[in-house]
């Protein structure tokens, strides 16, 4: 994929009202899953997302 995809995706979504993806939620829970990950590692123990 090249940059040119998501950004087109954008602009018409722009043009149509229609949400784009990913959405900001769908960042932030994938966010929220890495730092989990990342925190896991570090203390080598199971760490809860937040999310169910």
């Amino acid at each position: 994929m090249n940059i040119c995809t998501p950004v087109a995706d954008f602009l018409k979504s722009l043009e149509t009202g229609k949400p784009c993806e990913p959405s900001f939620e769908n960042a932030l829970m994938t966010q929220k899953v890495c730092e989990a990950v990342i925190n896991s590692a570090n203390s080598k123990s199971w760490k809860d997302t937040g999310l169910v």
